[in-house]
């Protein structure tokens, strides 16, 4: 099949029709926008409703189950992981330096290093304090 050679000319469309179709691909952009917007909305009001995930993670929860179950209340040093017992905190800030250490290694022998006065009288001192 052969095409023809013969220049097509546009479709020349009346007022009227111009009109009607202008009409039209209004009121689908409208239309499509309605519908873009509903689902919109719909998925903010499933988003909400849905199950919101816990803020606690499961070990915790069972700690401050147990916890409450004992007959105590659970403290946020209880409910936090407990710290590895070989090591040591260092704070030094404007009201001082403060070293924590473990129970673990308190009980050990490297304990007496960090107990107070009130724990065990130290027999030799570099320096004494003077108040």
């Amino acid at each position: 099949m052969k095409l023809s050679d013969e220049v097509q000319a546009k479709k020349v469309f009346t007022a009227e029709e111009l009109s009607m179709r202008r009409q039209e691909m209004a009121r689908r952009r409208r239309n499509l926008s309605e519908k873009r917007n509903e689902e919109v909305k719909m998925e903010t009001i499933n988003k909400l409703l849905k199950k919101q995930a816990p803020k606690v993670n499961k070990k915790a929860a069972a700690a401050a189950a147990a916890a409450a179950a004992a007959g105590g209340e659970a403290t946020p040093q209880d409910s936090g992981p407990k710290a590895s017992p070989v090591f040591v905190r260092w704070v030094s800030s404007k009201n001082g330096t403060r070293v924590s250490v473990p129970t673990e290694m308190l009980e050990g022998p490297v304990g007496k290093v960090f107990r107070t006065e009130k724990d065990a009288v130290r027999a030799k001192r570099m320096v004494d304090e003077v108040a």
